[in-house]
């Protein structure tokens, strides 16, 4: 794999391992049932088939996203970043034998690697619970990662300022707790990847199942490529847990 080239595999809802120059990056881990979530599709990938991680992110620190102890069986934590949005996460990540450790305020940067950037774009702060988004960049290839996206007007406000991504990492499934929007629906999350310039939807957070009267789904994959059907301008990728997808620059 080039410096240039991306792949990516939806280990399961928020979960995606992103492999770009040669490198992996990690979001959300979670590799193990628990039993405050339910899943409505099988966990894609075992935690021993990881690579050696450039780094791991956590978006936002709900059970669904941060299920840190479920790298239990990954064997480089204590020489593996990580990179989160709340103080708990840190803590939970240091619990789980992992040293390298740090909470990242919106519009943060590091050098992830000799050549992969990490910036932290704004999210929001729902329910009390501060949430991250981020954007990899290596050799011009930008990819914008919302595992826990619901505000529009962070991403807008980034990219008035910031060059057109590549690809958008995005929630699609419109979840509310408690009549509280938590992310966003498929047709808010088509504007916002062509907000961001992105020439690729990588449709994620669509793999739990509804609580009654609890926790609602308001949306769904299959009501994404309805939406897109006819959208020339970009491409929208929804596969099943498990499957690696690659990008090819395309021209539209």
């Amino acid at each position: 794999m080039s410096a240039a080239e991306l792949s990516l595999t939806r280990v399961v809802h928020a979960c995606v391992l992103i492999e770009l120059g040669g490198e992996a990056v990690l979001t959300d881990p979670f590799f193990r049932q628990h039993w405050m979530v339910r899943l409505k599709e099988p966990i894609g990938m075992a935690v021993e088939q990881l690579p050696r991680l450039a780094a791991v992110i956590g978006g936002h620190g709900v059970i669904d996203h941060w299920n840190v102890t479920s790298l239990s069986g990954y064997p480089y934590k204590p020489e593996t970043p990580v990179y989160v949005a709340t103080e708990a996460m840190r803590a939970k990540a240091e619990a789980a034998g992992f040293l390298d450790v740090e909470v990242l305020d919106w519009n943060a940067e590091r050098r992830i690697s000799s050549h992969i950037h990490l910036k932290v774009v704004q999210a929001q702060r729902d329910l009390g619970l501060k949430a991250n988004n981020y954007v990899f960049s290596a050799n011009g290839l930008r990819i914008f990662v919302g595992t826990e996206a619901n505000a529009i007007e962070p991403l807008q406000r980034y990219r008035e300022r910031q060059p057109a991504v590549d690809i958008a990492v995005l929630p699609i499934d419109g979840s509310t707790l408690f009549r509280t929007k938590l992310v966003m629906n498929a047709a808010e999350a088509i504007r916002a990847a062509r907000l961001l310039g992105a020439r690729t939807l990588f449709a994620i957070h669509y793999g739990v199942k509804p609580i009654p009267f609890i926790f609602k789904t308001t949306s769904s994959e299959e009501e994404l490529l309805r939406l897109a059907q006819d959208a020339r301008d970009l491409e929208v990728v929804t596969i099943e847990t498990g499957r690696r997808w690659t990008w090819n620059e395309r021209s539209f």
